[in-house]
Parts: structure tokens; sequence; C-alpha cells
């Protein structure tokens, strides 16, 4: 996450904005001022994004906070519309409000303004990272052959992240092929032997498996 902050802020850093009311979208203008708006979005936002990363869940005062984020961000984005790391940023936020449709948008938005075949790693890992939260929101919506095209997407741009591999993990055991599921989960396991979601889908399948009346 602290990737995709950092290219956003080096695409941002020579804007301004005229500072506006907690509950309003800024009014964007050239000027120092931009800068600490950004930085006032990652502060209201970075901690508890990570946290929702971790699947933690989040309180009353997370999502008042990722919130007021959305609406610096959306300030931001009128002011730099063509800026992919805006609208990635958006749809993180969107993703943690639960808005998953609205997450997609934007996730999509940054995938179509990004390069189209990035070479530099910090652009390749949030294209990466944008096709693979796709396909989590996906997941989230029941959307599940979508989700599993997403996780391809995400591993070919990001082949070392374990989360690509449990996503598309998920969708394979949702759409009914539980070893397929297995055998993708021992190759995000081969990454990070410890990577928790994995190992949890890992029991919850083979328990079910192991549950099922044998003919």
């Amino acid at each position: 996450m602290k990737r995709w902050f950092a290219l956003l802020a080096a695409v941002c850093i020579l804007a301004g904005c005229e500072p506006s009311g907690k509950g309003q979208v800024p009014i964007i203008r050239n000027g120092d001022t931009y800068a600490r708006v950004l930085n006032e979005a990652e502060t209201l936002n970075r901690d508890i994004l990570e946290r929702y990363d971790r699947d933690d869940e989040l309180t009353k005062e997370d999502l008042e906070a990722l919130e007021e984020s959305k609406l610096k961000l959306l300030g931001l984005i009128g002011f730099k519309p063509d800026a992919f790391p805006l609208h990635f940023a958006h749809a993180k936020v969107e993703q943690g409000l639960g808005n998953h449709a609205s997450a997609l948008d934007s996730f999509r938005q940054c995938i179509a303004l990004s390069p189209a075949d990035p070479t530099d790693p910090a652009i390749r890992a949030t294209v990466a990272e944008a096709h693979g939260q796709m396909a989590r929101s996906q997941i989230f919506l029941n959307a599940y052959s979508d989700a599993a095209e997403s996780a391809k997407l995400a591993i070919e741009f990001g082949p070392d992240n374990p989360d690509y591999r449990y996503y598309l993990a998920s969708a394979a055991n949702e759409l009914g092929d539980p070893k397929t599921a297995l055998d993708l989960l021992g190759e995000a396991l081969e990454l990070v032997p410890d990577h928790a979601r994995s190992l949890r889908l890992k029991r919850l399948i083979e328990s079910s498996q192991n549950e099922e009346p044998r003919p």
C-alpha cells in the first residue's frame, strides 16, 4: 500500500487546492495546499485500509474517517482525472466502506488510465493490485467467474503475491472446483508459508471434504 501512495504523491506533488470544510469535496486549485490534502487523505485512511486488508473489522469511527478521505480523493480526482493512482486510492476507500460496485468502477478506471504494458515496478505493482482487488470485490459480489479472470490478470502482473492465488482459489472453490483451489493454495503457501488467508481456506476445504459422506 505504501508503494502506490508514493506513486500518488509523485503524480500530485505540484498541484494545490482550496481547502473546504469537513464533509465537503475540496475545490482544487493550483498551489501548495494540494500536497497537504493528499497527505490528509492518506493519514485518514492508511492504517484503516491496512487493517481492512488484514480482514479486521472496521469500527464506526473508521468508516467515518474513510468517508472523509473519500471526499478529499474525489476533489483530487476532479483536478487530476487522468491520474490512475488517484482512482486506485478512491477504489480502496470505496472497498473499505463496503461499496464494492463503486470500487470496481474505480479499479477499472485505474487500469484503463495506466500504461498498457508497464515496466516500472511501482506501476506494475499498482496494476497488479488493482486486478487483485477487483477479484476481491467480485468475490464479495458473488461474481466468481469475473473474480477468476481478474485474479489471473493480477497473477500475470504480480506473480509473487500470494493474495492473488488465494483470490483465484476462492473463486475456483465457489465455482465447484475444490481440487484446483487446493492446488492454488499450495502455490500461495509456497510463496508465503504462513499466509493466513490461504491457510484458513485450505483448512476449510479439507474439512468440508472430510465431512462429505462416502458413496
